[in-house]
């Protein structure tokens, strides 16, 4: 499909050295070099000179996740997927993700920088710094434009979802943010012990069928607003092309996967009620990918990318949802990842 030229790998390699990882940790370090390693095997699977027929997947398509598009292989969307240790690895360390939200610990990110100094900067920083946004709303897809952001894996996906303190603080950086662009929230937001209450509880026979994780905030009543001081901050972002409509993508998506389902809701809601503003003018791209960040299942980017592990957790749920219906105890009806959500416009 492509070739890499030497003067592609001299600069690959020279930018990959400078690379600094002393705060990601040993397993997160083998997982970005198996990453770089698999990036460069690709060219050389593909130069075959045997043809062979497109492979039909849709025939299987509910069982087996579809194949991740190779144009997107450099964002080395399946770092978190490669466990593969040797017998005499020390114990893994805690991913940097959890520590830098962990309010014990209060890790600092590649750079230095901790989440309270973050969220103390003032607009002006938070415009111009391109390379926090990845460590404050981490995703399951490495991002091309900050190589020292971790990415989630598995075990950063159950933490947040079993810990409520780290949802907490996720929820500091949302409030920031949401400051930062003009919206305020209203409605029951700031508690959660209900959602952590309902790990005990049965889930009603109405419930959406589209995923859900009981640890998460997707019971919770909450509104997105615009603050009473919005058209200053509306300026530098509700236009018809600005950065932020990207950073915004990876909010929504990085609440659904952490476990702040509610909180991503009423966000995609403020952008489209923004969005359908006449008065204001944003491009339908931007509203299309806010909208697969919100509609599509987790194991789906809003760019189509595939993540292994978050599909197989899907499978998982799918599968105790419906053991759980053939036994009549009545939790939702089984038809499926996100059957409650439609794309427009995809």
């Amino acid at each position: 499909m492509f070739k890499v030229n030497n003067l592609g790998l001299s600069v690959h390699r020279r930018f990959a050295a400078s690379l600094t990882l002393r705060s990601i940790n040993r397993e997160e370090q083998d997982q970005i070099r198996a990453a770089r390693a698999k990036f460069f095997q690709v060219p050389k699977r593909k130069e075959s000179t045997t043809h062979n027929p497109p492979v039909d997947n849709k025939a299987t398509a509910s069982t087996i996740m579809p194949s991740e598009p190779s144009s997107k292989r450099f964002k080395f969307l399946n770092m978190s997927r490669n466990k593969a240790s040797s017998p005499d690895s020390p114990e893994p360390e805690t991913p940097l993700i959890i520590a830098f939200y962990d309010p014990t610990t209060q890790a600092e990110d590649a750079r230095g920088r901790t989440l309270a100094e973050m969220l103390s900067w003032n607009d002006g920083k938070l415009e111009s710094c391109h390379n926090y946004i990845q460590m404050l709303f981490p995703l399951p897809e490495g991002s091309p434009f900050n190589w020292e952001a971790p990415i989630v894996n598995r075990e950063v996906f159950d933490a947040f979802r079993a810990q409520s303190e780290l949802r907490q603080q996720l929820k500091r950086s949302f409030m920031r943010m949401l400051h930062f662009y003009g919206f305020e929230i209203v409605g029951a937001a700031e508690n959660e012990d209900s959602a952590q209450e309902s790990l005990e509880q049965p889930e009603s026979e109405d419930q959406d069928a589209s995923i859900k994780d009981p640890t998460t905030s997707t019971d919770v009543v909450l509104s997105i607003v615009r603050a009473p001081d919005w058209q200053k901050p509306f300026r530098n972002w509700a236009i018809r092309f600005d950065h932020n409509h990207l950073r915004m993508t990876r909010i929504i998506r990085s609440l659904r996967v952490l476990g702040l389902e509610a909180e991503a809701s009423a966000f995609f809601k403020a952008l489209e009620e923004v969005y359908n503003d006449p008065d204001i003018n944003i491009n339908l791209r931007s509203m299309t990918y806010w909208r697969n960040a919100m509609g599509r299942p987790l194991h789906t980017a809003p760019d189509g990318e595939q993540s292994e592990w978050l599909w197989d957790w899907e499978m998982q749920e799918k599968a105790a949802r419906e053991a759980q219906h053939t036994n009549g105890e009545g939790v939702g009806d089984g038809n499926g990842i996100a059957n409650g959500k439609k794309e427009n416009g995809d």
